[in-house]
């Protein structure tokens, strides 16, 4: 299964490959539906955990403003691309809000010159659901 390789070495703990029901595409038409997603059989990311983009990925984030209001954007990540957790996820979230590493960079690409002005821009964030994550990521040392 291709999302279980990044477990989280950072915390010295092995992936494991669980018992799902999850038979073998060649059997799929009488086995019914699957049961069970990446996103359950991982281990949920914590705070300062890093990950590298496995390859070049189309992202949607959102702008987040020092009042109550915020927008969205969509953009592109190049593989190889270090994105940090800098938050505790809560235990119920299904995903993350990740900040590049060049954290510069990405938002003079995907943060409009206006947005970046105005007074409330507090700064952006990438999305990524953890069965995202456990497919187009991978864990990596350092903090």
């Amino acid at each position: 299964m291709p999302g279980l390789r990044w477990g989280h070495p950072l915390r010295g703990e092995k992936a494991k490959t669980p018992e799902v029901n999850q038979p073998d595409s060649r059997d799929r038409r009488s086995a019914g539906p699957v049961i069970c997603t990446l996103a359950q059989q991982m281990i949920p990311p914590k705070k300062n955990d890093r990950f590298r983009t496995t390859k070049a990925l189309e992202v949607q984030g959102i702008i987040i403003f020092g009042a109550p209001c915020s927008g969205g954007f969509r953009g592109q990540l190049p593989a190889g691309e270090v994105m940090i957790l800098d938050y505790e996820p809560k235990p119920w979230a299904k995903g993350v809000w990740l900040r590049p590493e060049r954290y510069r960079h990405f938002e003079q690409l995907f943060v409009d010159e206006k947005t970046r002005r105005d007074p409330e821009y507090d700064r952006f964030a990438v999305n990524a659901s953890y069965d995202e994550l456990s497919e187009n990521y991978e864990a990596i040392a350092g903090s």
